[in-house]
């Protein structure tokens, strides 16, 4: 079975708008999605520096 590139990190919800963190497993970039009904948007989590955001994060369960 070949691996998954992006595993999820964790979801809010809150009505009709969920926001989703992803992680890049290959570059370690955390990418905000959100959805408000059927409208989707993808943004790279960013620092203070305005630099990629990484945290750590273990793989486990269905996420490989």
């Amino acid at each position: 079975m070949k691996k998954r590139r992006f595993a999820f990190m964790l979801e809010e919800k809150d009505g009709e708008i969920r926001f989703e963190v992803w992680q890049d497993k290959e570059t370690g970039v955390n990418y905000l999605i959100s959805r408000i009904g059927i409208t989707q948007s993808v943004t790279p989590l960013l620092d203070s520096n305005g630099s990629p955001y990484f945290f750590p994060f273990q793989y486990e369960g269905t996420s490989e």
